[in-house]
C-alpha cells in the first residue's frame, strides 16, 4: 500500500471494513488531518495497550463500529461486530470480552 492511495480517513476505514483490521505507520499518512479534527471520529476509550488515544466511528446502516487506536508511530483500525454507541451490551460481550469474535 502506498501513501498515494491513502487520500482520506474514509479510505482507511473502507480497508478496515474489508479486511477487519489494518495497521499503518503515521509516516505513510502525513497528508491526513488529525483524527480529532477529521469529522469522522469521536474520542473514545479502549482496553489499555499502550495507545495514546482511541477514536470511534459508526458505519451507517450497519451494526458495525470502527475503532481507531492511535499509538506513537502508527494507527490500528479494526471493525467491531457491534458499535458501542448502538449496542453497548453486545459490544462488551462480542468485541471487548471476546475479541476472537471480531470479524476477520
Amino acid at each position: 500500500m502506498t501513501a498515494e492511495i491513502i487520500d482520506s480517513w474514509n479510505t482507511l476505514v473502507g480497508l478496515a471494513v474489508f479486511y477487519g483490521k489494518i495497521e499503518i505507520s503515521k509516516d505513510m499518512i502525513t497528508n491526513l488531518e488529525d483524527p480529532s479534527v477529521s469529522g469522522l471520529f469521536s474520542n473514545s476509550i479502549g482496553a489499555p495497550r499502550g495507545q495514546s488515544a482511541d477514536w470511534r466511528s459508526s458505519v451507517d446502516g450497519s451494526k458495525l463500529g470502527i475503532h481507531l487506536v492511535e499509538f506513537e508511530n502508527r494507527y490500528e483500525i479494526h471493525t467491531d461486530r457491534f458499535d458501542p454507541s448502538k449496542d453497548i451490551i453486545r459490544h462488551l460481550i462480542f468485541d471487548f470480552i471476546s475479541p476472537a469474535g471480531r470479524r476477520k
